[in-house]
């Protein structure tokens, strides 16, 4: 096929590739099944990257921080050593504009549950907000509530909350979808169904965590997620609100406090 559109592959980038459980054992017919380009056999790799992010066989995303992390790092060094002024506001917004996006990029996709690489992530802002003149001495929740920044955590849960509304509203092409419940009952929360999971791959996959997320919010924010009209099996949820426009979704979002939701974690 690729001679038929003549697009040349690069055999030597090419891998092979599996997610697999580590406490599960594969079986032999799997495990010595080769992979073939031109009867070239492809090697098989415990990491690829696709689209800017590094994908591991447990989908842990481990590697993948530790890059954009010491990347994220970098450049808020250069921040601290480049720029002269010492007002806190120029340099967050510095860290708005050259390291917050590093941190943030496809956060849907690698978004971390372990409490060791959530802090790796936080580090960054944590270093940053340290070195910031009339606050250094005050903690760092202390020195957010100041500043007027979020946890990057909290940001990460709005971003996963935004796709969410673009995924209920049609908003987006993707092969995601999130199971809305045929019951219509007063507690809006409820209309979106958690799947059961038997594994922490599937658990803290985006589909599944965005639920505990959109639990933890007031009535006000998750009506939000409703839709107006929505046909399912052929029930017509008819308890749902028209929704507002994605961008005041978004600015009601930056009001939220998420510290429910964290004190469950």
């Amino acid at each position: 096929m690729a001679r038929l559109w003549q697009l040349q592959i690069a055999i030597p980038k090419c891998f092979g590739f599996r997610i697999i459980n580590p406490q599960r054992k594969l079986a032999n017919t799997i495990n010595n099944k080769l992979y073939y380009i031109e009867d070239n056999v492809l090697p098989f790799s415990d990491h690829i990257r696709d689209l800017g992010i590094y994908h591991d066989t447990r989908l842990k995303y481990d590697q993948h921080i530790s890059l954009i992390v010491h990347k994220a790092y970098i450049c808020a060094v250069l921040i601290l050593k480049c720029f002269h002024s010492r007002d806190p506001s120029i340099l967050m917004q510095d860290f708005c504009v050259y390291v917050r996006p590093l941190l943030e990029f496809s956060s849907q996709v690698w978004s971390p549950h372990h409490k060791y690489l959530i802090d790796k992530v936080e580090s960054v802002q944590r270093f940053l907000t340290k070195r910031l003149s009339g606050i250094r001495g005050l903690s760092y929740c202390e020195r957010l509530n100041i500043l007027g920044f979020q946890i990057l955590e909290c940001r990460h849960f709005i971003s996963d909350l935004t796709l969410c509304y673009n995924i209920l509203h049609a908003l987006c092409d993707t092969s995601l979808s999130i199971n809305l419940s045929n019951r219509v009952t007063r507690a809006s929360c409820r209309k979106l169904v958690k799947p059961t999971c038997s594994s922490d791959i599937r658990k803290y996959f985006f589909t599944s965590r965005v639920i505990d997320v959109c639990i933890c919010l007031n009535d006000n924010i998750v009506t939000l997620v409703r839709l107006s009209l929505v046909t399912i099996k052929g029930y017509l949820l008819a308890c749902f609100v028209k929704s507002p426009s994605i961008s005041v979704f978004k600015k009601r979002l930056s009001g939220v406090k998420f510290d429910r939701f964290l004190a469950d974690r």
